[in-house]
């Protein structure tokens, strides 16, 4: 299975929190799936840092422990914007579309708490 870690996912993925849904920690640990997260999370969790939800010091860690975890970064394409933009999904948050983007480009399963995606066109896990 190919798998796209939503940003909740892959902050709770990485600190071991017990947020993370067991079937969906199960999926990202079994070796025989690929495991993705998106440049996108970076940037949302740096930006609700600097608003002060949560302190920047996880942001700053997060890439070291993505790396350290081998869960590689997608970068964003044209397509993914392209994709974002006119997605047919009334949801206004500019990171999920994109995430959301990204899933679809590359045909990989989301793996998310966010209610929100139930009513994206992308298969989901949790």
């Amino acid at each position: 299975m190919r798998l796209l870690l939503d940003t909740n996912a892959l902050l709770w993925w990485l600190k071991g929190d017990e947020h993370l849904s067991e079937k969906a920690g199960a999926a990202i640990a079994d070796p025989g799936n690929e495991v993705r997260a998106s440049v996108v999370s970076i940037y949302e969790l740096t930006y609700k840092a600097r608003r002060g939800k949560f302190p920047l010091s996880i942001v700053l860690e997060l890439e070291d422990y993505a790396v350290a975890a081998k869960i590689p970064l997608l970068a964003l394409e044209a397509l993914d914007m392209r994709t974002g933009a006119v997605l047919e999904w009334d949801h206004k948050d500019p990171w999920d579309r994109l995430i959301a983007a990204q899933a679809i480009c590359r045909g990989l399963s989301l793996v998310t708490s966010d209610r929100a995606f139930r009513h994206a066109p992308v298969d989901t896990i949790w």
